[in-house]
């Protein structure tokens, strides 16, 4: 089972078709080298494996295995949990752990937090604007 809500999210967004580092890192806002450890994690338990893909450019896709799907169910259950703190956070003007902050991308991207609750939010917040506009390009 992952054990963060970044290796939830991560596994989540793998599942739903962000397959490469480049994908992953549009919808989950960690440094690369995190990412990468998650990654690392998720093949060693057996959640996630790695292939080579493209006829002319080759390139690493990550893909969930049949042990991962079944992690993903719980994870994407927890990723609800924490799209309703988010909203009750956010309503109540409170601020949000970096874990949460991480993942309101892939909050949006898959639909589990309405993008117009974050016009209640500071812009500020980790230059997260930005992450909008490429959201949508996956």
């Amino acid at each position: 089972m992952p054990g963060s809500i970044v290796e939830d999210a991560v596994l989540a967004a793998i599942l739903k078709g962000a397959d490469t580092l480049g994908k992953l890192r549009r919808v989950v806002n960690v440094e690369e080298a995190v990412l990468r450890r998650v990654l690392d994690n998720l093949v060693t338990r057996g959640y996630v494996k790695a292939e080579r893909r493209g006829l002319l450019f080759k390139r690493d896709a990550y893909v969930v295995t049949a042990e991962g799907a079944r992690a993903a169910e719980a994870a994407i259950r927890r990723l609800e949990a924490a799209s309703r703190e988010v909203r009750r956070r956010v309503e109540r003007g409170e601020g949000l752990p970096s874990d949460y902050v991480a993942i309101l991308p892939l909050l949006v991207w898959t639909g589990l937090l309405d993008i117009a609750l974050l016009s209640l939010l500071d812009f500020a917040l980790h230059g997260m604007h930005d992450y909008w506009l490429v959201v949508g390009d996956l």
